[in-house]
């Protein structure tokens, strides 16, 4: 993200606004209440009114996921098309029209606000769609190609068989085999001949245990087989877990590193920010919803 601002004035600023309001809103449990009991009056109309479903899971504060990372690209790669414009334009129009914020034509001359005497030659539309929403998915793209390279993608991978949502479905034993190969310091090869072993064992005990039916996430699974001691009699599947646990981590930092923020504090007609937000709306969401 840090090549997106410096390349990219209008989001640079739009980041420094972003640390403005956090510490502006931070500074005032008055006023995180306050949003917060906004926020929770306009999810009741929301439900009420049957623009939010409601269920189990559903309007929770969520942790991140791992994505899916070539699917994640091919989103990105929607997004950067007529149709993923005019649905951005779409949600924008909406999102102004409920604030009251003002709305710029965008067949209109572009103006820009540094040097509004000059004439830029293009009109509004052209600004916003490809030197910012364009330009943007652009340089997110590339980095994404550099954070997630070939090895770390094998890792999400494999990784991924571990989960035990859906009651272990996606458990894989050769792809844990295969994650387990990219910690040779962790596994030699009498643990690996040990491990292969042991996954089988451990299968077929966690799918007969009750107790860990309902899990859905690494971290709850690696806790689990603490509290019932499973970690002493599946050593190396626990150390895959510990592994696994770690790379999250650095997953996330890098998501976020890549993907705008929401927020600004100054109101201007179709702010940049508005945009931005949604767009960073879309994608961290669609992030959250990968297992």
């Amino acid at each position: 993200m840090e090549q997106v601002i410096c390349l990219i004035f209008e989001v640079g600023d739009f980041f420094d606004m972003v640390s403005v309001l956090l510490n502006v809103v931070g500074a005032s449990c008055k006023r995180k209440d306050q949003l917060r009991e906004h926020h929770q009056e306009e999810v009741r109309k929301a439900i009420g009114c049957g623009e939010i479903a409601t269920g189990t899971g559903l309007n929770q504060e969520l942790s991140l996921q791992r994505p899916d990372v070539e699917s994640t690209k091919r989103e990105l790669e929607k997004l950067r098309t007529n149709e993923g414009w005019d649905s951005l334009m779409r949600k924008v129009y909406c999102f102004c029209e409920k604030h009251d914020i003002p709305v710029l034509d965008m067949e209109d001359a572009y103006v820009n606000p540094k040097k509004p005497r000059q004439k830029t030659g293009i009109n509004n539309e052209h600004y916003y769609c490809v030197d910012c929403f364009f330009a943007v998915l652009d340089l997110l793209g590339e980095e994404f190609n550099d954070r997630f390279n070939e090895v770390n993608s094998e890792l999400l991978l494999c990784m991924s068989a571990l989960s035990p949502s859906d009651l272990f479905s996606r458990f894989d034993k050769a792809k844990l085999l295969k994650l387990a190969k990219h910690y040779p310091d962790d596994f030699n090869h009498q643990d690996m001949v040990t491990l292969e072993h042991e996954l089988g064992l451990y299968i077929d005990n966690i799918l007969h245990d009750t107790r860990f039916s309902s899990l859905d996430k690494i971290g709850d699974l690696a806790k689990l087989m603490v509290d019932t001691r499973k970690h002493l009699s599946y050593p190396l599947v626990y150390r895959l877990l510990k592994l696994a646990l770690t790379l999250p981590v650095a997953t996330a930092t890098d998501v976020f590193l890549f993907s705008p923020a929401t927020a600004t504090v100054e109101v201007q007609p179709f702010p940049v920010a508005v945009g931005v937000a949604l767009i960073q709306h879309d994608i961290l969401l669609w992030l959250y919803s990968k297992k």
